[in-house]
């Protein structure tokens, strides 16, 4: 019981979890009486997170991973407007992504990726950009989350989700 108070006063719930080899809601349910719920906030990348950032795109290119990180991080799209992306909002001549409230300028990058995947998946069943390289039917928000944490994680950024990397992407245009 010492060892998960230690953990549960440093870490979260699910790190507890994974030492522990108990499941979160054990957890709670045995130890919650302990502690307060801690808000959770978009994690804090780390002091080179921008190299790491630029570094995991480079390395993932034109994946599905590599094209969801770099348009969350750059563009500042939410994980929900990169899912539901299709071809007809994206004009690779103008280089906008048109939104029914508003336009995003894509920039050089954004449509030198989106003109590779156009010419992968051009004769695909489905009009999404965010397809299943194996079946061509759109990819769910689990499986895209699964592949860009992935990718983090082998980039050295364990800990974010494409939706924890928007929020900070946005933060950090305030500043």
């Amino acid at each position: 019981q010492d060892f998960v108070i230690r953990q549960l006063e440093t870490h979260d719930w699910p790190y507890a979890a994974r030492v522990s080899g108990m499941a979160v809601s054990t957890l709670r349910g045995s130890f919650s009486q302990y502690f307060q719920e801690r808000q959770s906030a978009a994690p804090e990348l780390p002091p080179d997170s921008e190299y790491l950032l630029w570094r995991i795109v480079q390395q993932e290119g034109s994946s599905t991973a590599g094209l969801a990180i770099w348009m969350c991080w750059k563009l500042q799209m939410q994980p929900g407007e990169i899912l539901s992306l299709t071809w007809d909002q994206i004009d690779l001549q103008t280089g906008l992504i048109r939104f029914s409230d508003h336009d995003v300028d894509m920039g050089a990058r954004t449509q030198r990726l989106l003109s590779d995947v156009w010419a992968r998946q051009k004769d695909a069943p489905t009009d999404r950009v965010f397809i299943a390289p194996a079946t061509g039917n759109p990819i769910d928000q689990s499986r895209l989350s699964v592949l860009c944490r992935t990718a983090m994680i082998r980039g050295g950024l364990e800990g974010f989700s494409l939706r924890s990397l928007s929020v900070w992407a946005h933060n950090k245009q305030l500043e």
